[in-house]
């Protein structure tokens, strides 16, 4: 999800509401049944999404206005875009979420 709505600087201190730019990504793996290594780098051009050191989607559009700090967020998200997020069920209302590590990195140019 990114901002576009009208330019914000900081510090900013009323929420706004992120356009939904989704991408589902299919993968040849159960996610449930063993640990992976999930990697996002995101520099001015681009966010790269890695699993296991694979690159599995790069995303451009909107990355310009990606100039503001943003949170990490590690969770379960029951959405209610099912189109998106894939539609809450009696098995899925039950999910859980293991973290062995979480690492980050300030992005200090090229």
């Amino acid at each position: 999800m990114v901002y576009t709505g009208a330019p914000v600087t900081p510090p900013v201190t009323t929420s706004v509401s992120p356009t939904e730019d989704p991408h589902l990504q299919n993968f040849d793996f159960s996610a449930s049944e063993d640990f992976h290594i999930y990697a996002i780098e995101w520099t001015p051009e681009s966010a790269k999404f890695y699993v296991d050191d694979a690159l599995v989607y790069t995303w451009t559009k909107h990355i310009a206005l990606m100039t503001l700090p943003q949170n990490v967020l590690l969770t379960i998200w029951a959405s209610s875009s099912a189109s998106w997020a894939g539609a809450v069920t009696d098995d899925t209302s039950k999910a859980v979420a293991s973290y062995d590590w979480v690492e980050l990195y300030r992005y200090s140019g090229h």
